[in-house]
């Protein structure tokens, strides 16, 4: 569930970014997409600790979320997809980038036929964005899914993924090896069968670019 929320917000917020500071024509546009690539230089653990007090105030906004239960977990839950679909530096540079490149006479064209900024984004835009969609799908996933310091970080141990609830059953004078590696195992099968099913698939978008005309 996280995964699957995170991927379809990180690529809809990062054709939005792209469509926002496509061309960088504009200064503030120059500043904005600046401040997404300092994100390359800055450690995720130089700001975990007031990224921690941040999430703690917001669920602490909601109601009843003091103690165990579901606003709590949901809350939680709603937090870790909201740090997964921030800006980032690959996804703003890898749209903004290739909707840069896409001709502005299309736009132009649908505008003079009374479409609007919306309907131009889902029914020209979009199509033609299978490439850079493919691309951040496939460097998100294993990443999301395998997601280990967040979910370990915001999430209360009875509400928690997978690769950390397994750190529970490793300490340092005994270790359950059987759950480890069973659940080691089941963090990699859905990677190996999405691989396997979708292959021909990401192929296709990733190579959709590379041949014109």
């Amino acid at each position: 569930m996280i995964t699957l929320a995170s991927l379809v917000g990180v690529n809809l917020l990062s054709i939005l970014t792209g469509c926002g500071l496509a061309g960088l024509r504009r200064r503030d546009q120059m500043f904005i997409y600046n401040l997404y690539l300092l994100q390359m230089v800055i450690p995720s653990m130089l700001i975990i600790l007031p990224q921690f007090l941040i999430v703690q105030w917001l669920v602490g906004l909601l109601p009843d979320s003091g103690r165990a239960g579901f606003a709590r977990y949901t809350g939680q839950i709603l937090m870790i997809v909201l740090l997964n679909i921030k800006g980032g530096a690959l996804s703003t540079m890898l749209f903004t980038s290739y909707i840069g490149r896409v001709p502005r006479e299309l736009e132009e064209a649908a505008m003079l036929d009374g479409a609007s900024r919306w309907q131009y984004i889902q029914h020209i835009l979009l199509p033609i964005l299978r490439v850079p969609v493919a691309s951040l799908t496939a460097v998100n996933l294993p990443i999301l899914w395998n997601q280990f310091l967040e979910p370990y970080v915001y999430l209360d141990p009875k509400n928690s993924t997978l690769l950390p609830l397994t750190q529970t059953y490793s300490g340092v004078y005994s270790t359950n090896y059987q759950v480890v590696f069973t659940a080691i195992f089941v963090s990699m099968l859905p990677l190996v069968i999405l691989y396997v099913v979708f292959n021909r698939s990401f192929i296709q978008g990733a190579l959709a670019g590379v041949v014109q005309g």
